[in-house]
C-alpha cells in the first residue's frame, strides 16, 4: 500500500490527519506519541500529491533524527 492513500484517504473522509510515532523503550517496551496535525494542501480542491508530500516530510524527518532514543537508528539496529 502507498502513503498516496493518505491523500486520496483524505478527499474522501474530511478528518484529520495526525502521525503516530513509536519509540522503542529499554526493556522490549514501546512509546506512542501522537504528533501534530499534518495539515493538507489545497489549491481550491485537496492536492493529494501535495498532502502525500507534506506527510512523506514529516517521516522523513522521525527517519532522520538523531539516535537518542527516539528515531532509528542507522542500519534499522536493535538498540
Amino acid at each position: 500500500m502507498h502513503i498516496v492513500v493518505l491523500g486520496a484517504g483524505r478527499r474522501q473522509v474530511d478528518c484529520s490527519i495526525h502521525g503516530i510515532h513509536i519509540i522503542r523503550q529499554p526493556g522490549g517496551r514501546f512509546a506512542a506519541e501522537l504528533r501534530e496535525e499534518v495539515k493538507p494542501v489545497r489549491e481550491g480542491k485537496l492536492d493529494i500529491q501535495g498532502t502525500t508530500q507534506a506527510v512523506t516530510s514529516v517521516v522523513e524527518g522521525w527517519v532522520r533524527l538523531p539516535s537518542s532514543g527516539s528515531g532509528c537508528t542507522e542500519g534499522g539496529g536493535s538498540g
